[in-house]
């Protein structure tokens, strides 16, 4: 994925769903606006940390990916956000 993503600060969507992604740079962390992040059907066993820091993000999905335990998703989410794991949501999971 090009830096230049980075440059996308209005973007409040972005599926990056089915790319065998192994991880998530950190410049997404910088997308203020983001409401949305679909990473479904990758190969990611973690999440950044970062996307914590996110203030409108209100939706991850990482269904399909190579996530282990519940500490390989638990970053902290703020009340109304939901993380969907395998078929089911897990919301205001922390």
């Amino acid at each position: 994925m090009p830096t230049s993503i980075g440059i996308l600060q209005n973007l409040k969507m972005l599926n990056l769903s089915s790319n065998k992604l192994t991880s998530i740079p950190q410049i997404l962390c910088s997308l203020k606006n983001l409401e949305a992040l679909y990473l479904n059907n990758n190969r990611l066993k973690n999440i950044p940390i970062g996307l914590q820091k996110l203030p409108l993000l209100k939706k991850i999905d990482v269904r399909g990916n190579l996530l282990l335990n519940e500490r390989d998703y638990s970053i902290r989410v703020k009340k109304k956000q939901k993380i969907i794991v395998k078929q089911k949501s897990l919301d205001d999971f922390f």
